[in-house]
C-alpha cells in the first residue's frame, strides 16, 4: 500500500531531482534492468564497447592515461581493449591524490560531481565523478532493491551520518538542512547512527515505527545497535513493513544478521559500494552478490598464494567515466569473482568470499558506544591528516593516533576542533588523548584497522 509520502515522492520528488540534476533516471534505470537479463556474451560485447570508448577518450584527453597508453605503445582504437585494461597501472587513494588534475580530462563537458570518502581504510580521499556515472552507480542500487520489491520512490528509513551535528557555520549547516529535506521529499528519513544510549534508540525506534518504511537501509553496525534494541524491549517490525533491510560499509556477523532477522522480520541484503565507485555488487534472492557488469568491471589482483579460489584484492573501472576516470581503483578489499551462472538467472557475474572492512566498537564503563562513525563525522575537515586509529587503552580512555600528511602540521586550532567534535559525540564517560606519529602499520593481513581494543593497544602506545 502506497502511503501520500510515497506517492508524492514519485510523481512529483524523484521527476523534480532528475531534471535539477540533468538526470535520465527512467530511462538508465530501464537499461539496467534489460541489461541484467542478457546472456553473458551480450553483455561482454557492452562492456567492450564501452571499454574501448573509455580508452580512447582517456588516451586523447586525460594526461595520466596519454602517457601510460602511449608508454605501452597501445592503439586504443584499434588493440584489444581488454589487454590495455590489464597493462594499466593500479592506482590507490595515495596515487589518487598525487595526481590531482592528471587524472581529469583536459576538456571535461562538465564539471565533476564531488564527494568524500568515510575513510574506513583510515585515509579520507576527495573524489572527482563524472555527472552520467554518478547516475549509474546509484542507480545500480536501486536496480538491487526492485529485486526485493523496493520501488523508487518508496519510503526509506536510512540509517546515516549526515554530518548535521558536526556542520561549521551557517551555510554549511544550511547545506546539510536542504540535504535532509530533500532527501525527505524522496521518501527517505536520516536517521543519525549516533546511538549512544536506550533514550536515542527509543526515539529512532519510534520513528521507525511511526513511519513503517518499505526499505530499511545503513551501516551494518548501526542497524544492529537498533536491533538488538527491539529483541530487548520484544519489538518487531510489521507485518508487511520493511520488505528488506539493507546494509553497507561493513561486515555483518552472524549473530548480528540474526538479531537484525528478529526485529525487523524481513531478509537482510547485502550492498557492496564505495564512495569512489558507488555500488558494485548487489545481492539477489539467491543469495548472491550480482556485479554491476554493465557499466564496471572488477577484477583481483595480488591473489594470495595458494588461496582457495583466487581471493584477491579488488580493483574497479568505471567504463562511463571518461572525464574523470576512474581505472583499476584498489578498493582495499579481498574477494573472489565466480563465473558460475546464478540460479535466478540474471547475466551479471558475481562475487564472493568477501572480506570487508569492520568498523569495530568500544563500550564506556556506562554502557554507551563508542563508533568508529564518531571519529569520521570529525574528520570531515582535517587536511593534515593522512590516516588514523582510535587504540582503547582502558574502558572509557581511548587515543587518537594521527599519521599526518608528509610536510604538513596538525595546527592546535584544528586539533582543538576535532576534540570538540567528538566530546559532543562520544559517551560523557569517555576521555579522548590526541597523539601524531610518524608511521600507522597496516595488519598482517595488508588490511588497515581503525578501531585497536585494549587487548592489542601495547602495540600501538
Amino acid at each position: 500500500m502506497q502511503t501520500i509520502r510515497s506517492i508524492v515522492a514519485k510523481k512529483i520528488g524523484l521527476p523534480i531531482k532528475a531534471l535539477v540534476k540533468g538526470e535520465r533516471t527512467t530511462e538508465i534505470l530501464r537499461e539496467l534492468n534489460e541489461a541484467q537479463w542478457w546472456e553473458p556474451d551480450r553483455l561482454q560485447e557492452l562492456r567492450t564497447r564501452r571499454l574501448r570508448k573509455l580508452l580512447v577518450a582517456v588516451a586523447q584527453n586525460v594526461p595520466f592515461y596519454r602517457r601510460e597508453i602511449g608508454r605501452i605503445g597501445a592503439a586504443p582504437d584499434s588493440d584489444d581493449p581488454w589487454e590495455i585494461l590489464s597493462k594499466l597501472p593500479t592506482i590507490d587513494k595515495a596515487t589518487y591524490r598525487q595526481l590531482g588534475s592528471d587524472l581529469q580530462s583536459d576538456h571535461p563537458a562538465r564539471p565533476p560531481i564531488v564527494a568524500h570518502t568515510s575513510g574506513t581504510t583510515g585515509e579520507r580521499l576527495q573524489v572527482r565523478i563524472d555527472t552520467l556515472a554518478s547516475s549509474y552507480r546509484y542507480l545500480a542500487g536501486f536496480r538491487g532493491r526492485q529485486w526485493w520489491g523496493v520501488e523508487p520512490g518508496d519510503t526509506e528509513y536510512k540509517i546515516w551520518g549526515s554530518g548535521i551535528r558536526t556542520a561549521k557555520g551557517t551555510k554549511e549547516y544550511l547545506r546539510k538542512v536542504l540535504g535532509l529535506v530533500k532527501d525527505w521529499s524522496v521518501g527517505v528519513t536520516v536517521v543519525s547512527p549516533f546511538f549512544q544510549t536506550d533514550r536515542d534508540l527509543k526515539r529512532a525506534a519510534d520513528l521507525l515505527f511511526r513511519i513503517k518504511p518499505s526499505f530499511v537501509f545503513g551501516y551494518s553496525n548501526s542497524i544492529h545497535l537498533l536491533a538488538a534494541y527491539l529483541v530487548r524491549e520484544g519489538r518487531q517490525a510489521g507485518p508487511g513493513w520493511p520488505r528488506a533491510v539493507a546494509y553497507t560499509a561493513e561486515m555483518l556477523l552472524d549473530w548480528q544478521r540474526a538479531d537484525i532477522t528478529a526485529a525487523f522480520n524481513a531478509p537482510v541484503v547485502a550492498e557492496y559500494g564505495s564512495c569512489e565507485a558507488g555500488v558494485m555488487a548487489y545481492q539477489c534472492l539467491e543469495g548472491r552478490m550480482h556485479r554491476s557488469d554493465d557499466f564496471m568491471v572488477l577484477e583481483t589482483v595480488d591473489e594470495k598464494a595458494g588461496s582457495e579460489g583466487g581471493v584477491g584484492e579488488i580493483v574497479v573501472t568505471n567504463l562511463l567515466a571518461t572525464d574523470y576516470p576512474l581505472i583499476r581503483y584498489r578498493q582495499g578489499d579481498l574477494a573472489r569473482l565466480d563465473r558460475e551462472p546464478c540460479s535466478c538467472g540474471r547475466g551479471l557475474g558475481t562475487i564472493s568470499s568477501l572480506v570487508g572492512r569492520m568498523n569495530d566498537c568500544f563500550v564506556s564503563p556506562s554502557g554507551g558506544i563508542v563508533d568508529f562513525i564518531v571519529v569520521d563525522q570529525a574528520m570531515k575537515d582535517q587536511p593534515a591528516i593522512r590516516r588514523f586509529k582510535v587504540v582503547e587503552r582502558a574502558a572509557g580512555d581511548l587515543v587518537f593516533l594521527a599519521e599526518l600528511h608528509e610536510g604538513r602540521d596538525w595546527s592546535e586550532a584544528d586539533r582543538q576542533r576535532f576534540v570538540s567534535q567528538c566530546v559532543k559525540l562520544l559517551p560523557p564517560d569517555v576521555k579522548l588523548e590526541t597523539r601524531t606519529t610518524d608511521h600507522l602499520p597496516s595488519e598482517p593481513s595488508g588490511k588497515f584497522r581503525i578501531m585497536i581494543p585494549a587487548a592489542e593497544a601495547a602495540r600501538y602506545l
